[in-house]
């Protein structure tokens, strides 16, 4: 008998395991308390990643343009989004603070060097950061991996979903043809939950994060 899967290489088990990384609350703390001690733009971003739950390229491509901090929105490009579609995000309190920190460069981006483009130094910057906050093993995928698993004690899956800009699945009829409610409230809501605790895993809520 010839066996099927006997050219298909071993998964390791350290592999399979990274693709459910999770950030514990003390590790949230530590990172986060390591930023705040010297913000750099790598920092900023996986703090606006724990708060949107959004992907690290989309939020490397932030531009000023795109944020109306007054109103607490983020209106994402299509081009700067995986599924090609524009996107709005609620920002909670905590996130509109941890942007307003940001020094604006002459550039119209937000965290490249020199506001000149996107933010592109993602292996120096993460090691810097592990080793300012001790921790170890995680990946900025893990980060998003993190803010959506908080986030499900907080809102439902269609929530979520429209939180991250999944796709409905293809046999959604509803969602795909029929769909015109507008979930920004609730987006808004679950994104403010998100923050709250956010705020109080880092301080105990004495104080916002910033």
């Amino acid at each position: 008998k010839i066996n099927a899967a006997s050219s298909i290489g071993r998964v390791s088990a350290n592999r399979e395991k990274a693709r459910d990384r999770v950030l514990t609350d003390d590790e949230i703390k530590a990172i986060w308390l390591a930023i705040e001690e010297t913000p750099k733009a790598f920092g900023r971003i996986v703090q606006v990643g724990l708060l949107t739950a959004q992907r690290r390229g989309t939020i490397a491509a932030m531009m000023w343009d795109d944020l109306d901090l007054e109103a607490g929105l983020w209106s994402v490009r299509g081009e700067d989004m995986k599924s090609g579609r524009r996107h709005v995000g609620p920002l909670s309190m905590q996130a509109v603070a941890v942007l307003r920190a940001i020094p604006r460069q002459q550039g119209g981006y937000v965290f490249g060097k020199a506001g000149a483009g996107p933010f592109s130094g993602f292996s120096k910057g993460k090691q810097e950061l592990l080793d300012a906050s001790s921790t170890s093993g995680w990946r900025l995928h893990d980060v998003r991996r993190t803010a959506n698993t908080k986030l499900i004690g907080l809102a439902d899956k269609d929530v979520r979903r429209r939180i991250l800009d999944h796709a409905p699945s293809v046999d959604d009829v509803e969602a795909i043809h029929y769909d015109q409610y507008d979930w920004q409230p609730r987006m808004r809501t679950a994104l403010d939950l998100l923050g709250n605790h956010i705020d109080e895993v880092v301080t105990g809520g004495r104080d916002n994060v910033v």
